[in-house]
Order: C-alpha cells, then sequence, then structure tokens
C-alpha cells in the first residue's frame, strides 16, 4: 500500500474493517508505504490508511484495492 500525506502527517496505519493492523513509513517527501500488507485483505474489505497529527487527530482515507485480471 503507496500513497501520499500532507505536511501535517507525523504518522499512518493501516486500518482493515476497523482495526488496525500495521503501521507505515513515511519518506519525509510526502509519500508513504506501508510494506507487507499484501494478504491482509480483500477486495470485499473496509480498508483505510489513518493519518495522525502531532495534535493527535486522525484522518481516515479510504483505500481503492485494485485487483488484475492474468
Amino acid at each position: 500500500v503507496t500513497g501520499t500525506y500532507g505536511k501535517d502527517i507525523i504518522r499512518i496505519r493501516l486500518m482493515v474493517n476497523g482495526k488496525i493492523i500495521k503501521p507505515g513509513f513515511l519518506d519525509g517527501n510526502g509519500h508513504y508505504k506501508v510494506p507487507g500488507a499484501r494478504g491482509w485483505f480483500t477486495a470485499k474489505d473496509d480498508v483505510e490508511v489513518v493519518g495522525y497529527t502531532q495534535e493527535g487527530k486522525e484522518i481516515h482515507v479510504k483505500v481503492p484495492i485494485l485487483t488484475k485480471k492474468i
């Protein structure tokens, strides 16, 4: 799971069906990554990346699940 974040975000976490699953990593240049997330969810799950500000405010962003046909 990868994406971008705003300047006020100091950490992120991956949430699946309302439960925090894994922490993510910020690169300092506006991009985040949650490595090893494959297998933690399916296309039917509710997946969000939750960003946290210095003040403790949570910002939830729904993650679109992209699937490939082989």
